[in-house]
């Protein structure tokens, strides 16, 4: 699960040494694929996981500024040369911050393409939103044969350590013709997905790739003629989608026992919803709170990635279509990132 926390509280501020140590507790889970038996943690219960337990890869340690952006992601449209630059900058000091964030955009070359601004009033304490919206005629798309990269960043200026970067593509993938003659469509062109599972066992931790690793499996992938892979049943890596995002080949993601976020499902009759508002369906016991965190950080955490075209909450399940929680869940989802296609199961 994505996390991140405040250690400026803990940290000795002139010492020569400062050790950051961080347990963590592993309640159980299975050596397979399987990820819908609950696991008992004291009086609560939890989403069945993975058996070996630790710190993934990608850990970072920032020095941040009292305002900095602390949120920053790429969101694709349907003009595929259009994209969304939006983000959060929080507060921290004593004092409000009313000024701009500087938005800036290279190509792969690091050369300069685009530039703008967005003002924001921050109280102290506070936190705010922007949105920018960025059309580029004659940026180059991303696709599976030309996955051509830019990247995107968010400062406030005259600071050394307030900004975030995000790698994306220009590119737009969807579903088209439901109801009549579907099809998925990359760029405006028909696009059939040639797929296979990756069950995410990693040799020799078990728990993740190194870069090399992450590297070969898409290349195998494409040498077998495949044009997609995804995540089964368990989140993915920043270090797999970088290379898919490189190379130009499609991920699909879940994030490992979806359905926890159902609750009671009482019937899987094919019954056609009629509520789809989500009134009734926000999270109740400590299990579906906690998937609905690990949900919504996987997206926060890789919608800005050109190869990720698919969230899937869980595949191969009956759920009941009237469940509010289902509708919940697609709008927190569609909030954070209406850009992606969503799959139920």
């Amino acid at each position: 699960v994505p996390f991140t926390a405040d250690v400026t509280g803990a940290v000795q501020q002139g010492a020569t040494t400062n050790q950051l140590a961080v347990r963590l507790t592993n309640p159980g889970g299975d050596l397979a694929w399987g990820d819908f038996s609950p696991i008992s943690w004291g009086t609560n219960s939890i989403s069945s996981s993975r058996a070996i337990g630790g710190l993934d890869e990608c850990i970072i340690l920032q020095v941040r500024d009292a305002v900095c952006v602390s949120d920053f992601a790429v969101l694709n449209r349907p003009n595929p040369q259009e994209v969304w630059l939006l983000g959060a900058v929080t507060n921290t000091g004593a004092t409000a911050y009313n000024g701009p964030v500087n938005l800036a955009i290279q190509d792969s070359n690091a050369i300069p393409v685009w530039q703008g601004a967005s003002t924001l009033s921050v109280a102290a304490g506070g936190q705010a939103t922007f949105t920018n919206v960025v059309v580029m005629s004659n940026a180059t798309l991303w696709d599976i044969t030309t996955p051509v990269l830019y990247s995107a960043t968010g400062s406030i200026p005259g600071s050394n350590s307030s900004a975030m970067s995000a790698n994306f593509g220009f590119r737009w993938f969807t579903p088209v013709g439901i109801g009549s003659n579907a099809m998925l469509q990359l760029n405006g062109h028909r696009i059939v997905l040639r797929s296979a599972i990756s069950w995410g066992w990693w040799a020799p931790n078990g728990l993740f790739p190194t870069d090399a690793m992450a590297r070969q499996e898409v290349v195998d992938a494409q040498t077998l003629g495949l044009n997609c892979l995804q995540f089964h049943r368990n989140l993915g890596h920043q270090n797999v989608l970088d290379q898919q995002d490189q190379l130009g080949l499609l991920r699909y993601e879940e994030p490992g026992d979806g359905e926890a976020i159902f609750g009671a499902n009482p019937s899987t009759a094919i019954i056609v919803p009629t509520d789809l508002s989500g009134t009734g369906g926000a999270p109740v016991t400590f299990l579906q709170q906690y998937e609905v965190d690990k949900i919504l950080s996987m997206v926060r955490r890789d919608r800005s990635h050109p190869s990720l075209v698919v969230y899937d909450i869980q595949n191969e399940i009956e759920p009941c279509l009237v469940n509010p929680f289902i509708f919940w869940l697609f709008l927190q989802i569609r909030q954070m990132d209406p850009s992606r296609t969503v799959v139920l199961h």
